[in-house]
């Protein structure tokens, strides 16, 4: 699977929720509150507060931000809270796959016709990483210990079941012949809580963002096994293998972005792509990717 092809089709997805083109200009009246409905440290919350930074020091917006977090239930407790303020642009969230993914997994009612597609800031590939005293020292090794003896280890995740990570894993299992459901797998809320479970020796593997990784990388407490780009990543990241250079046709991204709650208006939607654009353009936020190893890709509502 290409990564064009999936993230490009999961934002595809996501219509303009119908937006209406009138209406009077918008700005907050009152505190923003930007939702992480995850965990602090994960990526979720990392996004919501590089934003929160961003949006303070270019005094982008003529009010209070502050991130909430709001983990559990496969991000919809987050989205539930937004969408008590139906309507309301003082109230936006990070919104992710887990908007198309969790109906159809069951996991919960919430989908993307639920909320306002506001914009759409970044594509991030998968990792997987092993404390850096781990046995396995390759890709290879994981698939081989995988068709083996695919009890014997135990993969973490953060989030829900049939998020963009256990998506991943689940394209890796497949490349390999290795049916995922023999293997041991744990959630986690955030990445956060992943990280304590691999270097606590929780767990054996860990599949999350490139972001959530990078500063155990570069201090020698983590290695990587592999990564679901379709070419290797730059930086320290650049000795990672691709899945596809270790012979398991396995590339894949995933969509973050902001929302709004369902109904909201067209100016609100319009003063929020507006303020987002410019984040996008700071130097700020492309240092923010570039330390993460993650790939901008803004979009406005209607192509969210």
């Amino acid at each position: 699977m290409r990564m064009k092809g999936v993230v490009l089709g999961a934002l595809l997805a996501l219509p303009g929720a119908c937006i209406a083109q009138s209406g009077a200009a918008w700005s907050p009246t009152k505190n923003v509150e930007i939702i992480a409905p995850a965990g602090p440290a994960s990526a979720l919350d990392q996004t919501a507060r590089i934003v929160q930074s961003i949006v303070k020091s270019q005094k982008l917006v003529d009010a209070t931000v502050l991130v909430t977090n709001k983990p559990g239930g496969g991000q919809a407790l987050g989205f539930m809270y937004m969408n008590q303020h139906p309507g309301d642009g003082h109230y936006v969230a990070i919104g992710t796959i887990s908007l198309i993914t969790n109906r159809i997994t069951g996991v919960n009612p919430l989908n993307y016709r639920d909320v306002t597609p506001i914009a759409n800031l970044v594509a991030e590939h998968v990792v997987f990483g092993v404390r850096s005293d781990s046995s396995l020292r390759s890709g290879k090794d994981f698939a081989d210990r995988l068709r083996n003896a695919p009890a014997s280890i135990t993969i973490a995740f953060s989030g829900a079941p049939g998020n963009h990570n256990h998506i991943a894993m689940g394209l890796v299992a497949k490349a390999a012949g290795v049916d995922l459901k023999k293997a041991k797998t744990v959630f986690f809320n955030s990445g956060g809580e992943l990280t304590t479970a691999v270097l606590g020796g929780h767990v054996d593997v860990v599949v999350g963002g490139s972001s959530v990784f990078a500063s155990h990388l570069q201090a020698g407490r983590m290695r990587l096994l592999g990564v679901t780009s379709p070419k290797r990543l730059q930086g320290p990241l650049s000795t990672t293998p691709t899945w596809t250079e270790q012979g398991l046709a396995a590339s894949f991204a995933t969509f973050r972005g902001i929302v709004g709650p369902r109904d909201l208006p067209a100016p609100a939607v319009r003063y929020w792509e507006s303020v987002l654009e410019r984040v996008s353009a700071t130097d700020e936020w492309n240092a923010f990717l570039e330390a993460r190893h993650s790939q901008g890709m803004f979009l406005r509502s209607a192509a969210y």
